[in-house]
């Protein structure tokens, strides 16, 4: 695991890498947002949002999924991952939401940062490649 967390995080800190999250409903229709404002921390996925439908849906489905990717000339040249996440807590207050948005803040600008609402704190429960080749058994 920490060899996957370790190539995590390097992609985590490409500037060209993108995140996208998705979630499902309590109807089961899903929704696939890109989210700048993401950290892993000690085996865990930290990622700040706005009130949205991504938080609204997490509330009350805590499963997700992100996709962690770099972007290359073609698709099979992409270098990312995919994880399987469940929701533990969400943080709407205190220092660790404030210091997301001050990277935010500096990143994006003040509105960028005070659209920020909650840190979302994920445990990862499985890593796997952004392409498989083998079948799922």
């Amino acid at each position: 695991m920490q060899k996957k967390l370790s190539s995590l995080n390097r992609i985590l800190h490409a500037k060209d890498r993108i995140c996208i999250l998705s979630t499902v409903d309590a109807d089961q229709q899903p929704n696939a947002a890109i989210f700048g404002a993401v950290k892993e921390s000690e085996g865990r996925i930290l990622l700040a949002t706005g009130n949205n439908r991504t938080k609204a849906n997490l509330a009350g489905q805590p499963a997700a999924m992100l996709t962690v990717f770099i972007p290359a000339e073609a698709p099979h040249l992409y270098r990312g991952m995919r994880l399987s996440l469940r929701l533990e807590k969400i943080i709407d207050d205190g220092p660790l939401l404030d210091s997301f948005r001050q990277e935010v803040q500096e990143q994006a600008g003040q509105s960028a940062a005070e659209s920020l609402a909650a840190v979302l704190d994920f445990n990862i429960s499985e890593i796997a490649p952004l392409v498989s080749l083998t079948p799922h058994t």
